[in-house]
């Protein structure tokens, strides 16, 4: 049985993964407001974005910065891996470069905590569905917002 490298360790559950095209790294986004790009044959951490994600919290059913809750909660990356493109339970949207290895966009998307996001197989567009019952498509290249599906499953699918 392998040891546990304690360099991988995150300070809460993992919520969202992803593997670059090339295979070269895993990703993976953490209760603890973290993304942990690592080489995925040894698993050693190739970077670590702490505190990318703002975190809400609950302490006694109480909505404050004290407690994690699920915060990064879905990760994409691009058809050609450059970028990746993380949700969150902060309401937000980010897009980091991966050969750059820093966050080039953050944007509010969603009134509510973003559960999931999705790349076009292009990678011209990606999208995001939330708590707020809505799915959302933006332009990867602008960062706009493309088309705006609200109450996506109240018995008709309309925008």
């Amino acid at each position: 049985m392998r040891r546990e490298n304690s360099q991988r360790k995150f300070l809460g559950r993992v919520y969202a993964l992803a593997v670059t095209p090339d295979d070269r790294f895993i990703i993976s986004g953490s209760q603890d407001k973290s993304i942990k790009i690592s080489h995925l044959k040894t698993g050693e951490i190739h970077h670590h974005f702490k505190d990318i994600h703002e975190g809400l919290y609950f302490v006694k059913g109480i909505l404050s910065q004290r407690n994690p809750i699920e915060t990064v909660r879905s990760l994409k990356l691009t058809p050609d891996g450059r970028y990746l493109i993380s949700a969150s339970a902060d309401k937000m949207i980010k897009i980091i470069d991966i050969e750059e290895k820093k966050q080039v966009y953050s944007f509010n998307a969603h009134p509510r905590w973003i559960k999931c996001i999705d790349v076009s197989s292009d990678g011209k567009f990606f999208a995001s569905c939330s708590d707020d019952r809505s799915i959302k498509i933006f332009d990867f290249k602008t960062k706009q917002l493309v088309h705006w599906f609200k109450n996506a499953h109240d018995g008709k699918f309309s925008s």
